[in-house]
């Protein structure tokens, strides 16, 4: 069994309306030196898998 530990972001050039919200609600907080927060999900999966090849074609949907 393998742990996998995937990281969602948004692509740069795309906004993030919660990470601006919260980098706003931070600045309100006092802590001017934040410049930039963005907004992911991390997703923790566990495959049956035990090559590392087949764990990499399970993430990138490739057969």
């Amino acid at each position: 069994m393998k742990t996998i530990e995937l990281h969602i972001t948004l692509q740069p050039q795309v906004l993030d309306t919660q990470g601006q919200t919260l980098t706003r609600a931070v600045h309100d907080l006092g802590y001017a030196q934040v410049n930039d927060i963005r907004v992911g999900k991390v997703l923790y999966m566990t495959v049956d898998e035990v090559s590392d090849e087949k764990v990499h074609n399970i993430i990138t949907n490739s057969k």
